[in-house]
C-alpha cells in the first residue's frame, strides 16, 4: 500500500512540476500568488534600452543601468504604484503615480499613469519574490528589458 501511495504522489508531483511554469524564465512553481510577488518596492538592477533609430545605428541596444540606479517603482496591494525617477545631478526625484493590474493571463502588467492606460505595459519574463525580469512595451513596441530587485 505504501508503494502505491508513493508512486501516486510522485506522479502527481511530476504533473504539477511540468505544468506550472507561467513565465519564460520561471519560476516553475510558487506558493505566493502572482500579485503578491509583484507587490513590492523594486529597484532596477539591470536596464537594457533598445535604440529606435530613424537613420543608421551603430548598435541596437544600450546598457543604461548606471543611469537608472536611482529609479524605483513600488507596486502596492491596493493596485496603485509609485514610479520614482532620479537622474544623476537631480536633487529631488520626480514621482509618478497611477494604477496597475495584471492582464492577459497575468503575463503582463498594465500601468495607467494618471488615466493613460494601455500605453505602458510590462511583459513578465521572470517573477520571483526577490527578482522580476520584464520587457517594457511602449505603444506595442519593445522598448527595454529590465531586471529588478527589491529595495
Amino acid at each position: 500500500m505504501n508503494v502505491r501511495l508513493t508512486i501516486t504522489a510522485l506522479l502527481l508531483l511530476g504533473l504539477t512540476w511540468s505544468g506550472c511554469k507561467k513565465y519564460e524564465e520561471g519560476p516553475r512553481i510558487s506558493l505566493k500568488s502572482k500579485k503578491a510577488r509583484v507587490v513590492n518596492l523594486w529597484q532596477y538592477e539591470e536596464f537594457i534600452q533598445f535604440a529606435m533609430c530613424v537613420g543608421p545605428c551603430n548598435t541596437n541596444y544600450l546598457n543604461v543601468t548606471t543611469d537608472y540606479q536611482l529609479y524605483y517603482i513600488e507596486f502596492k496591494d491596493d493596485d496603485t504604484f509609485l514610479d520614482s525617477r532620479r537622474l544623476a545631478g537631480w536633487t529631488e526625484p520626480k514621482n509618478y503615480e497611477g494604477e496597475w493590474k495584471l492582464i492577459d493571463k497575468k503575463e503582463w502588467i498594465d500601468m495607467c499613469y494618471q488615466g493613460d492606460c494601455g500605453t505602458y505595459k510590462w511583459k513578465i519574463i521572470r517573477l520571483k519574490e526577490k527578482e522580476m525580469w520584464i520587457e517594457e512595451h511602449l505603444n506595442d513596441m519593445l522598448w527595454s528589458i529590465r531586471k529588478l530587485k527589491p529595495l
